[in-house]
């Protein structure tokens, strides 16, 4: 079992709306969604790009994937992480955009955020005594050989190389897409799809625990911790019934 600390946009927000239509699911509800039909695009090739995104559900990574140390608990780390929130405040991002990265397609603020990009150093940081070392299937999966000399010393001293400096906020909406016409048509159905939200500002007023139950299994929420001055959000918890949800409030 692997946890995750994730930016997930609230469950009532049109933005979650959209992105699970675009993904073909609900981390909320662990239900599939019928995705969005695209002129010139086949429903089965859209629904194998977005196959590894729909995975994870639609999110933004704080802390990636880890398992817990010996000794610690899933309720240690929930606590710890109920405690943090508590000292943050809800904050703004410049608007939305579509972009690419690293040949998949995100959407990421058009502008980088220094209290983003201090959030998620906090994470990385903060939690890091809850994470067991990667083993070497872990470490092998990140394909040492591609990284910078610098992603290689993040990925030995905090289990993932894209961290600190080397942390850009994105959530991901599709796998990699190498054929020159198919990012066209891809870019503008996803220029579609998320009009109603592009070039507004996001809103960060929470981090939320997702769990991998099983390796290659998809991730599943559990709990969503509100920052100061955010709008409670009402979720069920439909993880596991002897897990209380908890929708905190500074």
């Amino acid at each position: 079992m692997r946890f995750a600390l994730y930016y997930i946009p609230a469950p009532s927000s049109l933005l979650y709306s959209i992105g699970c239509k675009w993904l073909g699911s609900d981390v909320f509800t662990r239900k599939k969604v019928t995705q969005d039909y695209f002129s010139g695009i086949n429903p089965d090739r859209l629904h194998d790009l977005t196959g590894t995104p729909r995975r994870y559900g639609l999110h933004a990574t704080l802390k990636a994937p880890f398992r817990l140390a010996d000794g610690v608990k899933g309720t240690d780390l929930r606590f710890a992480m109920q405690k943090f929130s508590n000292g943050y405040t809800a904050f703004f991002t410049s608007p939305l955009v579509i972009r690419q990265l690293n040949g998949f397609f995100c959407l990421c603020p058009a502008e980088e955020s220094v209290q983003l990009n201090t959030l998620a150093a906090a994470c990385v940081r903060n939690f890091d005594v809850f994470r067991a070392p990667p083993s070497r299937i872990e470490i092998a999966r990140r394909r040492a050989e591609e990284l910078t000399v610098v992603e290689k010393q993040y990925l030995a001293e905090w289990g993932y190389p894209y961290v600190l400096d080397r942390f850009r906020f994105h959530m991901t909406l599709t796998g990699r897409i190498a054929d020159a016409s198919e990012k066209r048509m891809i870019h503008t159905a996803l220029l579609d799809a998320f009009a109603p939200i592009l070039e507004k500002p996001l809103k960060i007023e929470a981090i939320s625990l997702s769990v991998e139950p099983a390796p290659g299994q998809p991730f599943v929420f559990t709990d969503r911790f509100l920052f100061k001055n955010a709008n409670q959000s009402v979720v069920t918890d439909y993880y596991t019934a002897t897990v209380p949800f908890q929708t905190v409030n500074g």
